[in-house]
């Protein structure tokens, strides 16, 4: 390692959204034999929430970013649904509404996604496997049903966007998951079992699939692909990546200065929700206007920093110096100083 980054690296989203809830996903998308990039978004200062597929270089690959009706927090699943030889790329997003999609390796939406989930949110990456046992791979999601008493539910569909038999599933009480569980043989009956734990009663629940338990019956077992959580998808049959030998240290003199980041930290704002709920945050002028909202929103439990791009909501930039912001939680509104410094 020598410190200095990447050519075409960091890159700049279009949409100016953070990204990184979950860790990003490494496929060979397009073919070409290099590893590409997968990673999903918050809603941007200029756009939606997408999911962004980049080469080694940072350039988007072709058909991609993608937008999505919804933020996503969680990480990507990659897989071949429909056995034709070419990957598919699968996700989920959070909200009141939240939603199921896949896309072809192109990034073109495949036939019967996206699908709306009404009143339910998905705060985990989905998993891929044979969960029926018909030979063909299956899309699991953890989710929970937003309301008064959270409920958290499994979803399978098949790779056309179709419920499967005998789901979903509802756990016992007022149980909450914020992980998207995994597939195993763990009784070694040769059949595949998904497991998934809670968080309020601490409960670990363990479910018969009909898939046999075959590497290629699960490409995409757990959320991180694999027990090591290298987030990068294998298919079924390749080994691990072997570690890299060392290189050469590089002298302090080559490896330039660090690149300039669009943001400075004086001019963020972070929060804690304790609790999924509302959070509405507004920039202010010394004359009390308000210049922009940045956000206005129901957010699940989590602890956020929202920058300031110093633009206003019709995209102008603004003169530097001391501004306002207003911060609208539940139970809890700050005001307090922001500088913008450009």
């Amino acid at each position: 390692m020598t410190g200095r980054p990447l050519p075409g690296w960091p890159r700049l989203l279009q949409n100016r959204a953070r990204a990184g809830y979950a860790d990003p996903t490494l496929v060979d998308l397009d073919g070409d034999g290099q590893l590409d990039v997968l990673v999903a978004t918050d809603t941007g200062f200029r756009g939606p929430a997408r999911i962004y597929a980049l080469d080694a270089g940072g350039r988007d690959l072709r058909g991609w970013p993608v937008d999505l009706p919804e933020r996503c927090n969680a990480g990507i699943a990659v897989a071949d649904l429909d056995a034709d030889q070419r990957l598919d790329v699968i996700a989920a997003t959070v909200g009141e509404e939240g939603w199921i999609l896949a896309w072809d390796a192109r990034g073109r939406r495949r036939d019967g996604f996206p699908l709306r989930l009404a009143e339910v949110s998905v705060n985990a990456s989905p998993v891929i496997a044979d969960a029926d046992g018909d030979g063909k791979l299956d899309i699991l999601v953890s989710a929970l049903r937003t309301g008064f008493e959270p409920t958290t539910v499994v979803i399978a569909l098949d790779a056309g966007g179709n419920p499967l038999p005998r789901f979903p599933l509802w756990l016992e009480g007022s149980e909450v998951v914020a992980g998207g569980g995994c597939v195993a043989d763990i009784d070694g009956d040769g059949l595949l079992e998904f497991l998934l734990g809670t968080e309020v009663q601490g409960m670990l629940f363990a479910w018969d699939l009909m898939g046999t338990a075959r590497e290629s019956s699960a490409p995409w077992p757990r959320p991180g692909f694999d027990c090591a959580n290298t987030c990068r998808y294998r298919p079924p049959g390749a080994h691990a990546p072997v570690a890299a030998t060392g290189i050469e240290p590089v002298p302090p003199e080559i490896a330039g200065p660090p690149p300039d980041y669009p943001f400075s930290p004086l001019s963020a704002v972070s929060f804690l929700l304790e609790a999924l709920g509302r959070a509405r945050l507004t920039i202010l002028n010394v004359q009390g206007q308000e210049v922009r909202l940045l956000l206005d929103h129901v957010l699940p439990t989590g602890s956020y920093t929202i920058a300031w791009d110093g633009d206003d909501d019709r995209g102008e930039a603004q003169d530097p110096g001391v501004y306002f912001y207003e911060l609208e939680i539940p139970g809890r509104s700050v005001r307090g100083q922001i500088i913008l410094i450009r």
